[in-house]
């Protein structure tokens, strides 16, 4: 199940003319990465387009650079400009149109600046709240075989996109271009273990960016990162992630406890499983919760509005399923409110246990 998976998304504020969302993947994977597969969705104004079936079937990964393409001519391919810093993102082939499921030509050519620091899942977690997430935990040599088995790296940071999507609707003199300028976003990338049902359930808020910075004990803070999950055997409701910015003696502030996730949406947590149905029509579209940090006493107080585009599809042959949506995020800290644009995703394993 090993897998190295590059993700990357963004979306327009809500006051901008065009309502534009792109997120797109590609995972590495097989021995010697020798298979990929290759991930894109994006949507315009509420029309929704996303690369052929036939493209994530049949494509080969890149020997060296980052890409996926196939015998037709589509092509899905990330270039990494300066490390850590820049990149391009090009995909250029047929989309599916999915109001009438016709074919379009697409050509899209992202220009990507990270926005630092990155939150490092491993590294900048608070391990304590990770130490309580195992403690009710059976602590045999069998449980730390498979905690071990489990390791994954993975880390997250903000992002600024300029760029342009093109569209050939019938004839190349018939195109539909959009630009985008200074758009948020975010990159995750993680590689090791990826067995999806290990987790049985999951929250996970991919990188929000926040219209304006979060003042705490004086720094500055820009973006977050988090997750709740309940993993394999190892962790039960294990919450993990941070506040990200530009301070320079603490850029990070973890997460040190957040509301459970059968409080934030009971509906889908408690759904009964069932493999190849879908259980992501049960989260709510108004969210409401708490989280903790690490040495600050008043919490963060969240109302997310998932009013925006989202979308749901079964992986791992129908067993488990990804629920995520683009959502804008209400933050009240120290008597203020700060927006925030991010995308908030649920996942659940399909298999009875």
């Amino acid at each position: 199940h090993f897998n190295d998976s590059f993700y990357w998304w963004c979306n327009t504020p809500p006051n901008d003319q065009y309502q534009i969302c792109v997120t797109t993947r590609l995972g590495f994977h097989g021995k010697n990465a020798s298979k990929v597969t290759p991930w894109l969705m994006f949507d315009i104004n509420g029309e929704t387009y996303s690369i052929p079936n036939d493209f994530v079937k049949r494509s080969i990964p890149g020997k060296i650079n980052i890409f996926a393409s196939d015998s037709r001519g589509n092509k899905l391919e990330y270039t990494c400009k300066v490390p850590m810093q820049r990149w391009n993102l090009k995909y250029n082939g047929q989309v599916r149109k999915h109001s009438n499921g016709k074919s379009v030509k697409a050509n899209l050519n992202l220009n990507v600046n990270v926005i630092h620091p990155a939150f490092y899942y491993q590294k900048d977690w608070d391990q304590m709240t990770v130490a309580k997430a195992m403690s009710n935990r059976p602590w045999t040599i069998e449980f730390f075989k498979n905690l071990k088995s489990e390791h994954q790296e993975h880390y997250e940071m903000g992002l600024s996109v300029n760029g342009s999507i093109q569209l050939n609707i019938g004839h190349d003199t018939n195109q539909e271009n959009y630009n985008l300028k200074n758009i948020p976003g975010f990159r995750d990338h993680s590689f090791g273990k990826r067995e999806w049902t290990n987790m049985s359930r999951y929250i996970w808020l991919g990188t929000v960016s926040f219209e304006k910075p979060i003042f705490i004990n004086g720094h500055p803070y820009t973006h977050m990162s988090g997750t709740a999950v309940h993993y394999g055997t190892s962790f039960k409701h294990m919450v993990a992630g941070g506040l990200m910015g530009p301070s320079k003696s603490q850029p990070i502030i973890p997460f040190n406890g957040m509301t459970h996730m059968k409080e934030i949406a009971p509906k889908w947590y408690n759904a009964k499983k069932n493999v190849g149905h879908g259980i992501g029509h049960l989260v709510p579209d108004d969210l409401y919760f708490s989280i903790g940090l690490k040495g600050v006493n008043e919490y963060l107080q969240i109302h997310v509005s998932r009013d925006q585009w989202k979308h749901g599809f079964l992986m791992q042959d129908d067993t488990f399923e990804v629920h995520e949506g683009t959502s804008i995020y209400t933050i009240q800290y120290g008597g203020k409110s700060i927006i925030g644009h991010g995308l908030l995703e649920f996942g659940g394993s399909l298999l009875r246990t």
